[in-house]
């Protein structure tokens, strides 16, 4: 026997009419933004890239780097405030006392045979106008030069030393281990006042291609520059060079023996040993010379009568000579 209970309207479903009631909330559940599901509290920031980090750290250096650089061009420029050294001025003319009292002026004939390309500069300072008075005041000779120099280059001295200027003379020499020692005396003093009138020469043949030569002051110990040189225990046994000495007036002519070409030569003009004061000449082996002391102009010198540094103090090289202290 088959039974039937009557339902009412609130128990019958349909399931056509469920999933079409269910239907539009699962799509706007599926329409939603998964970020607005899980949005954070805080808002969050947007993170720096590499790349943005590498460029403000190489515009900072940039910006570093050109304050640096105009600074430094700035100084360069800039004028020194220390006193360039200058000879002292001239102790007297003949007859007015001084160290070179009674001496006679150089004779014209004797100042003319002297070659304009041999003439060493008497009175090197700089921003004196030098007159035939100062010049001969220091018993030098003035003979106004035959060629003009080119524009901006320094041109053949006026003012230039005699024949037969006071100068040392080689008294004395013996060998030693090492080499030859020998003793240079002055007996007329020169405008450079504390002239030291005794001196003591050292030749050093350390190896066969080093040749030392040392000029000290006997009676009293000076600075020297305290920096470390090779010492040779032993003489050279064969150098590539040769040593000839000048007794009157002194002087070191030093030639490569292969060749014959003289490297040094210190006879063509006075030595000057004074109190903080020295000055050693000579010739040039060639005109080619490259690379001496501190400059700011070409790799090879020009030599026609200027200037060389070649030692500085511990400032830049500038266009001038103002800071420098020795001089070629």
């Amino acid at each position: 026997m088959v039974s039937y209970k009557r339902l009412s309207p609130e128990d019958v479903q349909f399931s056509n009419a469920a999933s079409s009631e269910e239907a539009p909330v699962q799509e706007m559940e599926e329409g939603k933004d998964p970020e607005e599901t899980e949005r954070p509290l805080l808002p969050r920031r947007p993170s720096c890239s590499a790349t943005t980090a590498l460029i403000s750290l190489g515009s900072l250096l940039l910006l570093v780097c050109g304050l640096w650089l105009l600074v430094t061009i700035f100084w360069l420029q800039a004028p020194s405030n220390s006193v360039p050294h200058r000879a002292p001025p001239p102790r007297g003319s003949p007859g007015t006392g001084g160290g070179d009292r009674g001496r006679a002026l150089p004779e014209p004939q004797a100042c003319g045979v002297v070659p304009e390309a041999w003439r060493f500069d008497c009175y090197p300072e700089r921003g004196v106008v030098v007159t035939r008075e100062l010049c001969e005041a220091r018993n030098c000779c003035f003979i106004p030069a035959s060629s003009s120099s080119a524009p901006g280059r320094n041109g053949v001295p006026w003012c230039f030393y005699p024949p037969g200027f006071p100068s040392y003379s080689l008294v004395s020499v013996k060998a030693t281990e090492l080499g030859q020692t020998g003793t240079l005396v002055k007996t007329v003093k020169t405008y450079y006042p504390k002239d030291i009138l005794t001196l003591h020469l050292e030749l050093l043949y350390e190896t066969d291609h080093r040749l030392r030569v040392r000029i000290t002051d006997p009676s009293e110990s000076r600075f020297e520059v305290p920096i470390a040189v090779p010492k040779a225990t032993e003489k050279a046994s064969s150098p590539a060079y040769s040593v000839e000495l000048s007794n009157e007036p002194f002087g070191i002519i030093v030639k490569r023996t292969s060749t014959g070409a003289v490297l040094l030569n210190t006879t063509v003009a006075p030595l000057f040993y004074c109190d903080q004061f020295l000055q050693l000449s000579s010739s040039l082996s060639s005109q080619y010379i490259y690379g001496l002391g501190e400059h700011r102009s070409s790799f090879l010198h020009d030599i026609h009568w200027n200037t060389l540094t070649m030692w500085a103090r511990d400032v830049p090289p500038t266009g001038h000579l103002g800071n420098t202290n020795q001089h070629f």
